[in-house]
């Protein structure tokens, strides 16, 4: 089978249950819940789903018990922290759903969940590998407002068969906080369509699976992108899934924030949201936002989007049509991939629409094919194409030695300030043996090019141009020696730019 990541591993899908696994699972659990880690009061009881009379989650049913596999039944009572994991749980009374209000709620193994809400202040703990946890039958949102917790591989199914043809879901009123889980949303019918509306963070890698959702689904709520988030959106023909909401881009955890489409999908996503920097933006350097689209069809980039940490464009595909969409990222023509610089990677492909999708000032380097659709001219501030560098000229497919295609073409202009200030010159003077030298030093502003000239006097002063130095993108050092030879006097130097003079 394959992870969220679309790699294929090796998993024992028919693992036998093991009691000793289990009953050190549950330890594990215990003690999670007695040093209020999930924020559970020491003083709430730890209930575990015994089942009994017609499976019901309610305040009159003795369907718990206080130890795992245990066999004192009690009732569930308001407050208390409950586990349930491989049973069918209703949470109501007579086939009637009525809500219910634990301090904290854990659910693992196959299991699954249908009936009344569940409400107050829990949050609802979707852990282990094995899980595959199903949210059944409900034609509304959930309303547990202390949020939802995926972890240790963990997998939510929320069922939306019962719910409208145009669907909001609030998977409880709190965030969902994904640490290697994941979100699989089913519905049969093509034409429902199925937002899923909590606020998502992502903070260690994590998926969302529209691949049994035949009709359109979306993402609306703000998206906190701190890792890899696997979106798969199979089921062709149909269409495109979106993220609507917006999006922040960080890296909490140390993880580049990605973006990936995952092996098998085939209708498009679609990111309409804006994306901006988030809260640690200007507190310290931001990994560059990682691409990824491993399938058929495009990663499409609609809004106006904001960020600064830069774009990485990943490999995908060792034979990818120029023209095609397949595998491509692809910006709208009145879209962008924020104000930082953007790589694309061998056998990465990029589509860009409009003359906006590269800031004028980042810089675009070019190991994979970027296509440029026809009467677009795209402005960056440095264009390297197979680690050749430019900063200035302008790019077409004839002149791009196959990095480039499309009709259209890429212009740098490495522009400098509209005031250019002149750079502080430092000289060192070493007299050594043979020649005495001059050692001049300073530094270049970004898209500036400087002549060193010198001269032997001030009151009519000839200066001869000794060397010239290029522009480059960034502001970098400079240093040059120069030979004195043989003088009777003073000997002046200086650093000018021919653009500012």
């Amino acid at each position: 089978m394959k992870d969220w990541g679309g790699r294929h591993v090796n998993v024992h899908c028919t693992k036998p249950f093991s009691i000793s696994r289990y009953l050190a699972f549950i330890a594990w659990i215990a003690t999670f819940f007695t040093a209020g880690t999930l924020g559970v009061c020491a003083a709430a009881r730890l209930l575990y789903w015994g089942g009994g009379v017609a499976g019901e989650w309610n305040t009159t049913a003795s369907n718990w018990v206080t130890s795992p596999f245990g066999q004192d039944a009690t009732t569930f009572a308001p407050g208390d922290a409950v586990v349930a994991f491989y049973v069918n749980v209703f949470i109501g009374s007579n086939g009637v759903p009525n809500p219910v209000a634990p301090s904290s709620a854990m659910v693992f193994g196959r299991t699954v969940v249908h009936g009344g809400d569940i409400t107050g202040p829990a949050t609802v703990t979707i852990l282990d590998e094995e899980s595959h946890v199903i949210f059944s039958n409900y034609a509304g949102g959930l309303s547990f407002t202390g949020g939802t917790l995926l972890t240790d591989d963990g997998t939510l199914i929320i069922d939306a068969e019962a719910m409208p043809e145009v669907a909001t879901i609030w998977f409880g009123t709190g965030p969902i906080v994904f640490e290697e889980g994941g979100i699989r949303i089913r519905s049969a019918s093509a034409s429902r369509s199925v937002a899923l509306a909590n606020e998502l963070s992502i903070e260690d890698g994590s998926g969302l699976d529209f691949s049994v959702c035949a009709g359109p689904g979306s993402v609306a709520g703000l998206l906190k992108l701190y890792s890899t988030l696997n979106v798969f959106t199979a089921g062709d023909p149909g269409s495109a899934v979106t993220i609507s909401g917006p999006v922040q881009l960080g890296d909490s955890g140390g993880d580049a924030p990605a973006l990936w489409r995952g092996y098998g999908s085939v209708r498009d996503l679609i990111v309409q949201g804006n994306l901006s920097d988030g809260p640690e933006a200007g507190l310290r350097d931001l990994r560059a936002l990682e691409l990824v689209n491993y399938a058929i069809g495009t990663i499409r980039f609609t809004g106006s989007n904001t960020f600064s940490q830069g774009t990485v464009i990943k490999e995908t595909s060792a034979s990818l049509d120029p023209g095609g969409v397949d595998y491509a990222i692809e910006v709208a023509a009145n879209s962008s991939l924020g104000t930082g610089d953007v790589e694309v990677q061998t056998n990465g492909l990029l589509r860009l629409l409009g003359a906006g999708g590269i800031h004028p000032s980042a810089r675009l380097d070019v190991d994979g094919i970027v296509y440029v659709a026809t009467n677009v001219t795209v402005t960056c501030r440095q264009l390297t194409l197979g680690g050749q560098t430019y900063t200035s000229g302008n790019y077409t497919m004839a002149t791009g030695n196959g990095h480039i295609a499309g009709s259209g073409s890429i212009r740098v202009e490495c522009e400098p300030a509209s005031s250019s200030v002149p750079p502080r010159l430092a000289l060192q003077y070493n007299a050594g043996p043979g020649t005495p030298s001059v050692v001049l030093s300073f530094t270049a502003a970004p898209c500036q090019s400087y002549q060193i000239e010198t001269t032997d006097s001030l009151g009519v002063p000839e200066w001869t141009v000794l060397t010239t130095i290029g522009a480059e993108a960034d502001e970098h050092p400079v240093s040059f020696t120069t030979g004195l030879g043989p003088f009777g006097g003073n000997r002046f130097f200086r650093t000018v730019s021919p653009g500012t003079r």
